[in-house]
């Protein structure tokens, strides 16, 4: 997936700015709900241009696909319980 694809996804960029002697870095947020988010890896993660998404911090689960995501992001907000 491409940078671009988390953008036009909904995706919003987080900016983290690192501490004395530590490199800047940013990654991309999609809240689902209050107890769920999607998260890109870190610019610096990315390889050959690919992006991957995964569950918060769960990293049993990574998405590098768009159509992936996007069907993600629609089952999870769709099942939503209120």
């Amino acid at each position: 997936m491409k940078e671009q694809d988390l953008i036009d996804l909904g995706f919003t960029t987080i900016e983290v700015i690192g501490e004395e002697g530590e490199e800047d870095f940013y990654y991309y947020e999609l809240e689902i709900s209050e107890d769920c988010d999607l998260l890109s890896c870190s610019h610096d993660e990315v390889q050959n241009g690919r992006w991957f998404v995964e569950f918060g911090h769960n990293l049993e689960f990574r998405f590098y696909s768009k159509r992936e995501v996007e069907t993600l992001i629609d089952v999870l907000k769709s099942n939503i319980y209120e």
